[in-house]
């Protein structure tokens, strides 16, 4: 019978391997989940979500398989290449969790027969193996730095998989795709800002962003009251002052100042009683407002009247909309793990804050400290994120 290797390459479970029985699964779900079937270190794989992919056989053609992400946090790769849809999955491929991620080689037993021998080739640094197939050619297994490069034949498959997806999508999804625009709109006007004076810059942006406001306008009029007053926010954030913004500036370092304050006052506290709640022990890092102009910080600051409103599933939908538009940005993660701090997913706040300091400016990053350490131990306690 033939059987799925999943050999791990590389994290926490690095040299481990997983076998299963072709014809005895629907799918396998990988994860940190409990439930998955090849599950990854809940702590030390935290680039990794609790259900971040599956393997599922393909339904267009028999004995192959698919791999399909399930909008993990950070992404799944395949052979270097992150998936946006559901892509086949061929004996050897490497597929990593997350950019730095673990990594396992997707294997079958006994191999295809289509596969050819490995053949010994002459490179820059010396002899290599690698293998070759007889319809397309499979990059080498190689280190974690070393691109993958993707065939034709592999680019075809999966623009054509996301054409029929694309063709099949609900009114929600063009949503999405009418959102995402908007950004894109928006981050091409703040480089034309440097391309110009600022007042003439001024003046187009002050022009684009009233198209697109009647443009949106026209395309809601049926929809619920409820859309035109999360409009009307939008609109009224966009006209902020430049003199507010220096105001929260200014609001933002003295608050960074009681952190840090606060922060040597708790190391030195007696521990939480049993009664006391995770979210009151831990410290709150705070999201640093922006002056007028920035598109990215009137998106948060919109974001955070949602959420101040109580809603909160639209505000978290929101957020990560942007965070993964904007992946390169801290502050989506502070407003992230402060929201998820707030819901009790006491595990992706941490992660959300490790990522935060990540991404901070070298004068910021010791705020986070005292939480990313308070909330590691309240877990490694047995916190969860039930």
């Amino acid at each position: 019978m033939q059987k799925i290797i999943v050999r791990q390459i590389s994290g926490k479970r690095s040299q481990q391997t997983d076998e299963f029985a072709v014809g005895n699964f629907k799918e396998l779900l990988v994860g940190r989940d409990e439930s998955a079937a090849i599950r990854f270190d809940p702590t030390g794989d935290d680039l990794v979500s609790r259900r971040h992919m599956q393997i599922i056989p393909d339904p267009h053609q028999a004995d192959s398989f698919q791999a399909v992400d399930l909008q993990s946090r950070n992404g799944t790769f395949l052979n270097r290449q992150r998936l946006y849809a559901p892509a086949r999955i061929s004996h050897g491929d490497v597929i990593q969790l997350g950019p730095g991620g673990p990594e396992f080689r997707f294997e079958l037993d006994p191999a295809p027969s289509s596969m050819a021998r490995p053949t010994r080739e002459v490179g820059a640094g010396g002899y290599s193996m690698q293998a070759t197939r007889e319809v397309s050619l499979q990059p080498p297994v190689a280190a974690s730095d070393t691109p993958r490069p993707v065939g034709r034949a592999t680019v075809e498959r999966m623009l054509g998989e996301s054409f029929n997806r694309v063709k099949g999508e609900s009114k929600k999804t063009m949503w999405a795709s009418l959102a995402a625009s908007a950004v894109l709109l928006l981050i091409g006007l703040v480089f034309y800002l440097h391309l110009g004076s600022q007042a003439q810059a001024n003046k187009v942006i002050a022009q684009q962003q009233e198209a697109l406001l009647n443009q949106m306008d026209t395309q809601v009029q049926q929809q619920p009251t409820a859309m035109n007053s999360k409009l009307s926010q939008l609109e009224a954030q966009l006209m902020q002052n430049s003199e507010a913004g220096r105001q929260r500036e200014q609001q933002l370092a003295h608050l960074i100042a009681q952190q840090a304050s606060a922060s040597k006052q708790a190391a030195g506290a007696t521990p939480a009683q049993p009664g006391a709640t995770q979210a009151q022990a831990a410290p709150v890092v705070r999201q640093p407002p922006a002056a007028q102009g920035n598109p990215y910080t009137q998106q948060v600051d919109a974001i955070q009247k949602i959420w101040g409103a109580g809603q909160h599933d639209q505000a978290m939908q929101a957020l990560q909309q942007l965070i993964a538009s904007n992946p390169e940005r801290w502050e989506g993660f502070v407003v992230a793990g402060n929201y998820e701090r707030q819901l009790g997913s006491f595990p992706d706040a941490l992660l959300s804050y490790k990522q935060a300091k990540a991404l901070a400016p070298a004068e910021k990053k010791a705020v986070f400290d005292p939480i990313i350490n308070q909330l590691s131990t309240q877990l490694a306690n047995g916190a969860t994120n039930e």
